[in-house]
């Protein structure tokens, strides 16, 4: 499967306002609306748990002779304190949990969306949402209707999103994000503060339903999105204002790249990227960086060595530069994997410097 998108007889589970690089699902011009978005993905199918059975080898030979089993034997053989969620449309095994998990319909996932993006009024605000796997995780992407303008300027323009993702197969939480995302060239400003204000997590323990239905939890989800972006914005002002030397935006670029033993080799040598002792593959990734940083998409519009100028090159760097060649890692790295780790450290670091 391409991207992990669930492909059945009926087509892809995906849906988007814009053709995707897997070119699966259905492409409309507008965004959708919650209720259009979960049907057309064919994410409108319900969750169960079911009880599991542990066959003994002479129940599994029975079973392969076609033979019938007396049912209360396969009572007495019932787990305890565990058991299996089941898509119901298909009888399809998703995970083995615990029975004290939650289980999130995917309705009310994307019923939690139109309360986060539109108060419950139905407007249409869904930009993507897909089912991945047999059914094991859902997402769905909303935009909303006013971007960030970098260091004021109207031409380089940041949108904001909220990513959800709910999971069926007990390997993950029901999950609220904020990205933003420069519309220039398309790079994720991934950007983490201390209050954690861009990130809402619930487990899927027995009470996550209340959770989503609960009005103040939902409330404080949508100031997570107001609190996220006016700190966003304030902390990317902040960054323009920081000026740098052509040397300082040098070590910035090789400190953002490398591991604490190489940048402790780099420190050594005297700064010096071109030593002996720092690989080849390291000396082109810092080179293409820093062309990134000089001469990517959108960067002239920026003043050239202030602190938002080398963010932004990063950024550009590791979304459009430095790709995976698996698309569905490359999503996972930005979004909470190296190429996070390496945009936060930068950012944590060129923050420092501002305030």
């Amino acid at each position: 499967m391409a991207a992990n998108i669930e492909i059945r007889e009926n087509g892809a589970s995906f849906v988007s306002t814009q053709v995707e690089w897997h070119n699966l699902g259905k492409v409309f011009d507008a965004p959708l609306t919650t209720k259009v978005a979960l049907e057309e993905s064919h994410a409108n199918f319900k969750v169960q748990k079911q009880p599991i059975v542990a066959l003994t080898p002479e129940m599994v030979a029975m079973m392969e002779d076609g033979k019938f089993a007396n049912m209360s034997i396969l009572r007495d053989m019932i787990i305890q304190n565990s058991v299996a969620t089941m898509r119901t449309d298909r009888n399809e095994t998703l995970g083995i949990v615990g029975d004290s998990y939650g289980v999130v319909q995917n309705e009310d996932a994307f019923a939690f969306i139109d309360n986060l993006c539109t108060g419950g009024e139905g407007t249409p605000c869904i930009e993507s949402a897909g089912v991945l796997g047999m059914g094991e995780r859902v997402f769905v992407t909303a935009k909303f209707p006013e971007p960030i303008r970098l260091a004021h300027k109207d031409n380089d323009l940041v949108e904001m999103y909220i990513v959800f993702t709910t999971s069926h197969d007990g390997k993950g939480a029901v999950t609220a994000m904020v990205t933003p995302i420069r519309v220039v060239c398309n790079n994720t400003l991934n950007a983490a503060f201390h209050n954690n204000s861009g990130r809402w997590n619930v487990r899927h323990t027995t009470n996550v339903n209340n959770r989503l239905a609960n009005v103040a939890e939902a409330t404080r989800a949508l100031n997570l999105y107001d609190v996220y972006k006016a700190e966003f914005e304030d902390k990317m002002s902040l960054l323009a204002k920081v000026h740098l030397t052509d040397n300082e935006v040098k070590r910035f670029a090789v400190r953002s790249l490398v591991s604490d033993d190489i940048w402790k080799v780099y420190v050594n040598s005297g700064y010096n990227i071109e030593s002996d002792d720092i690989s080849t593959k390291t000396k082109n990734q810092y080179h293409a960086l820093m062309d990134t940083i000089y001469g990517g998409v959108g960067q002239n519009i920026l003043e050239t060595n202030t602190a938002l100028h080398v963010y932004n090159g990063l950024t550009c760097y590791l979304d459009n530069v430095a790709r995976n060649k698996d698309n569905e890692k490359q999503f996972k790295s930005i979004m909470e994997g190296t190429a996070y780790d390496k945009q936060q450290r930068c950012f944590s670091e060129l923050i420092k410097l501002a305030v």
